[in-house]
């Protein structure tokens, strides 16, 4: 019920970890899965919400996604007098950080869930893009940056690197994480595309655009 109940409220997102090596084809959080196919944009003139797992498109090792994660976005939308729109936008992410093995209910501390909690003040770059910046202060290296396409019904998280990362100890950033796109990782996407066997299966299934 504290996962569900996590779904579904409304507030924030941070960079999420990425699994190790190790973890990549077992994992103590390979079982945790959502109960419901929320991926899709819902809005209207004045609100907007969404809800799924950032997850990097099309990579299939696990090792290089980030820690699995369900995300909650709502959006108050306001328009200006010259048609402009602009948003404040909350994000509101469970993190799940594992080690490698098997889930053990003995040793509940080999899965480990967080809450990630952020802001996202946005403005309209084109017709149907909203784009913003993280406010709050995020990690040493990198910026977060919000995107939210209402053309293609697709959200991304993506990053930049923080103006004074360069001057931190060398190679302590390293890449720039790549970017995230909010996908339906639940069973409805295993059985939409008749997967088989085990490994994480997600696609776009809550878009309007997946459901023609």
């Amino acid at each position: 019920m504290f996962i569900r109940h996590i779904f579904f409220i409304a507030s924030s997102l941070a960079i999420f970890g990425y699994a190790s090596a190790a973890c990549a084809q077992v994992n103590t959080c390979s079982n945790v899965n959502p109960l419901l196919d929320m991926s899709g944009i819902q809005e209207t003139e004045t609100w907007l919400s969404a809800g799924g797992t950032f997850r990097v498109e099309d990579e299939k090792d696990e090792s290089k996604q980030p820690w699995f994660n369900l995300t909650a976005i709502t959006c108050d939308k306001q328009r200006d007098d010259t048609g402009s729109v602009s948003a404040k936008c909350k994000v509101n992410s469970a993190i799940f950080e594992s080690t490698s093995g098997k889930p053990d209910a003995a040793d509940p501390g080999n899965c480990l869930m967080d809450l990630s909690l952020a802001n996202f003040p946005m403005h309209q770059i084109q017709q149907g893009v909203l784009t913003g910046m993280q406010s709050e202060l995020t990690g040493l290296c990198f910026d977060e940056i919000l995107t939210i396409d209402s053309n293609t019904k697709r959200i991304y998280m993506s990053f930049i690197k923080k103006q004074y990362a360069d001057k931190l100890k060398p190679n302590l950033c390293g890449k720039l994480p790549p970017t995230q796109v909010l996908m339906d990782c639940s069973r409805f996407a295993k059985q939409r595309k008749q997967a088989q066997g085990p490994g994480r299966v997600c696609d776009f299934g809550g878009s309007d655009e997946e459901k023609r």
